[in-house]
């Protein structure tokens, strides 16, 4: 019985919960018209981290994947006709983290990532607004592991949810 139990109470400190908090700043309220037609910018980092992973492509990617998922039409060129909102990344914060120090003291070792997002009418260049997410994973045991790209996935859902929030006229 003992066993059991502490087989359970070291499976659990193994794979303690993952604290993460997201904040937003928004600076608009509704899109005055809708949009169908998304043209995501490579992203921009301003973080100044170095890492193996290219944090601005990995967003990049992101973004225009959950998207595409949402069924928004992603372009890559000047050549459409319709409304279209560009979308502008600026990547000004990101810290990859350690998911081992996040396991033996929350709060050490967290992975964090802030992204301000900017957004223009494409056919009139009429500043539609900014967001600016916070993303932070704080604590966590094994499952963290490879924080450091689901950190950008979710930041990425964040300003898609976002985006399309104001796309349908909610606040």
């Amino acid at each position: 019985m003992k066993l059991k139990f502490n087989t359970l109470l070291l499976l659990i400190m193994v794979l303690y919960g993952c604290a993460m908090t997201q904040d937003n700043f928004i600076t608009v309220e509704s899109f005055k018209k809708r949009y169908s037609i998304i043209e995501v910018l490579p992203v921009e980092d301003y973080s100044g981290s170095k890492t193996e992973l290219d944090i601005a492509e990995e967003m990049t990617n992101q973004l225009k994947s959950i998207f595409r998922q949402k069924g928004y039409t992603i372009i890559e060129d000047d050549n459409v006709a319709g409304d279209v909102i560009i979308i502008e990344n600026r990547l000004l914060n990101y810290k990859a983290g350690s998911a081992f120090n996040r396991w033996l003291m929350p709060g050490a070792g967290a992975t964090q990532v802030t992204v301000k997002t900017i957004m223009t009418d494409k056919t009139t260049g009429a500043h539609i607004g900014d967001i600016i997410t916070n993303k932070s994973i704080s604590a966590g045991g094994l499952f963290t592991v490879g924080a450091e790209k689901s950190i950008l996935r979710s930041a990425a859902k964040a300003i898609v949810t976002e985006v399309e929030r104001r796309n349908k006229g909610k606040q």
